[in-house]
């Protein structure tokens, strides 16, 4: 992900409230706070006062209603077009009177004038939804190239509050917040007023979203926050009363019915936060799966709240990113099917090779061109890897070898690089390469009275007469002769089990806990379309530490989809396919041989 956000510059005067005296904060000008991402400032700049609320909700139902009537005008103004060319154009037997029909412009009628007026209002209201829509900017969202040209620019901060509030580049991240969070945001608010406590914090939010889900199921926002909590078994009457409880406790303030509370300054770092979450999720807006993780890790009561329920933040964060690799996973399922992708890149791909390839294209699968593979898991995790993989090539390296145990992930990440050249997210040294794996068992198989090695010497040679093909070589043997015999002379990616001389390797270590369960989460949304199960976030903790506890010479990514996948086999015909702890550690226990009892205490520690 790309993550430069700095530390978070505060007010020292207004302390991050943006308020003095119930009064606007005259050094910074109601900033109050905000984090420099690159040259960009990011602030929140929506003001929750009652009156502020009311305005903007009687300009939504204005706006609303003034469309409406424009919409309708307009409709009847093209309806009344459509009746004076039927009473004026239209002859008898469906013929049409073609002079009538062209000039009808230039006729002096009630109806014409009525349909100029409406087209009129029609253009009206296409130019204020456009104002309108100017207002609320998308995420500025970065490609790999963009993104590394920036990381080169010098960073421009200002060196004061003076100069920071006449700032080109500030961003109000609240203007990137879809509708449906800021409605919470001020029911939340109307909620902190009920408490009469003197600040908004990420507590009031998130009791906001568990108590309104129930209420208003059509709220799309409120049911991604039911989705991610529920993977915790967190549900309303669980997470709801506890909340309400802590609320209850901080100590209300006594302004008489002018009690109005500020945002404090933990909510505020969330709200700022969440735009950075929602750029690495690659969102043009800012939705609860990019909020949600934010809010608790800076919101301490809420994060006290859910350690009484045994729920920690970065399971919060693993749940939400779950949910985004399920919508990643149907989306890409439903372009595959339409077969636009793979339309795409094969148009692509057509005009990036000038020389004729007609050897390798017969003996070779173009990764870049194929369409996605059915069930293929979202790639998730090894961006130091993938990382380290674009610098080799930006540095003019042309013999890749990535080198780990069976089942570390390497073709993944092979396969990986192949979507990113096609969605062109990657560094110029490989925008529109084509990325071939040699076909071995076709090699060995045809023209078997040939030696298969002369087949692969002459395939070779074809090889280096073009500059756009990364070759992948997956046979150990092969491999050996192409680096002996071949090496330097084109770009080349291949997986071993060990490093091998003549070559640069990058070794694909063992991930960490957290980066187990996201790869585990990636799994498992294939493994619950295919299967039509469900897994719960206990189920993943199991079979990650049961691939640890219990090795097989496999590589731990590999021993734990493995052992994910069996358990989905086993309950793909239950009548209960919910995956619980148990139910996956019952299912674990008869594959590595131990009580299931055990695995389970083994995962609570």
């Amino acid at each position: 992900m790309f993550h430069y956000s700095s530390q978070f510059v505060v007010c020292p005067q207004c302390g991050g409230t943006g308020k003095i005296n119930k009064l606007t904060c005259n050094n910074c000008g109601g900033i109050s706070l905000g984090t420099f991402i690159k040259n960009d400032f990011l602030y929140w700049g929506y003001d929750l006062a009652p009156a502020k609320i009311i305005v903007r909700q009687s300009q939504l139902i204005f706006d609303y209603a003034l469309d409406a009537i424009f919409l309708i005008l307009g409709a009847g103004g093209i309806l009344s077009l459509g009746w004076w060319l039927y009473q004026n154009a239209a002859a008898a037997g469906y013929q049409v009177y073609f002079g009538a029909l062209v000039g009808f412009w230039g006729v002096k009628d009630n109806l014409i004038l009525y349909f100029w007026l409406g087209l009129l209002l029609l253009f009206f209201s296409w130019y204020r939804f456009q104002r309108r829509k100017e207002k609320h900017p998308p995420v500025k969202l970065l490609t790999y190239r963009q993104q590394a040209w920036l990381n080169q620019q010098p960073q421009i901060i200002p060196n004061n509050w003076r100069e920071l509030k006449s700032f080109p580049a500030k961003v109000n991240v609240a203007s990137r917040y879809r509708y449906e969070l800021l409605q919470l945001l001020e029911k939340a608010y109307a909620l902190a007023t009920q408490f009469r406590h003197p600040e908004l914090i990420p507590a009031h939010l998130m009791l906001t979203i568990v108590s309104e889900y129930s209420e208003n199921n059509k709220n799309i926002e409120l049911k991604k926050a039911s989705a991610i909590l529920a993977r915790l078994g967190v549900y309303r009457g669980k997470i709801g009363p506890k909340l309400e409880q802590a609320l209850q406790k901080i100590f209300p303030v006594n302004d008489g019915p002018d009690t109005t509370p500020i945002l404090s300054k933990e909510l505020k770092q969330a709200l700022i936060e969440s735009y950075v979450q929602a750029r690495d999720n690659g969102h043009y807006y800012i939705e609860m799966s990019d909020l949600i993780s934010p809010l608790i890790s800076a919101g301490r009561l809420l994060r006290e709240t859910l350690a009484e329920l045994g729920i920690r933040p970065e399971q919060i964060q693993h749940s939400a990113q779950w949910l985004l690799l399920n919508d990643r996973y149907a989306r890409r399922e439903i372009d595959r099917q339409k077969n636009k992708k793979a339309n795409w890149q094969s148009k692509l791909a057509m005009t990036t090779t000038a020389v004729a390839t007609p050897i390798l294209n017969h003996f070779c699968l173009d990764l870049t061109r194929q369409p996605l593979t059915a069930g293929r898991p979202i790639f998730v995790d090894r961006e130091a890897e993938l990382g380290e993989l674009f610098k080799a090539f930006s540095e003019g390296k042309r013999q890749i070898i990535l080198t780990g145990e069976n089942g570390a992930g390497k073709k993944s990440l092979i396969n990986h690089l192949a979507e990113q050249i096609a969605a062109d997210e990657v560094p110029a040294c490989l925008k529109n390469r084509r990325l071939l794996r040699l076909d071995l068992n076709k090699i060995k198989n045809e023209a078997s009275g040939i030696d298969w090695e002369k087949k692969l010497l002459v395939i070779l040679q074809e090889l280096t007469k073009t500059n756009g093909i990364l070759v992948v070589v997956d046979g150990p043997e092969e491999l050996k002769i192409i680096l002996n015999k071949y090496g330097g002379k084109f770009y080349l990616l291949a997986a071993a089990d060990q490093k091998l001389a003549g070559a640069h390797n990058i070794e694909l270590s063992e991930p960490t806990n957290s980066a187990l369960i996201q790869m585990l989460a990636s799994n498992a949304v294939r493994f619950e379309h295919e299967y039509k199960v469900t897994f719960n976030y206990e189920a993943l903790l199991v079979t990650a530490q049961a691939a640890k506890n219990y090795p097989s010479g496999e590589a731990l990514p590999g021993k734990a989809v493995r052992l994910l996948n069996i358990v989905a086999q086993s309950y793909a015909s239950a009548a209960d396919r919910t995956v619980n702890a148990d139910a996956a550690a019952k299912v674990i226990a008869g594959e590595v041989g131990v009580p299931y009892t055990k695995i389970l205490k083994e995962m609570n520690n």
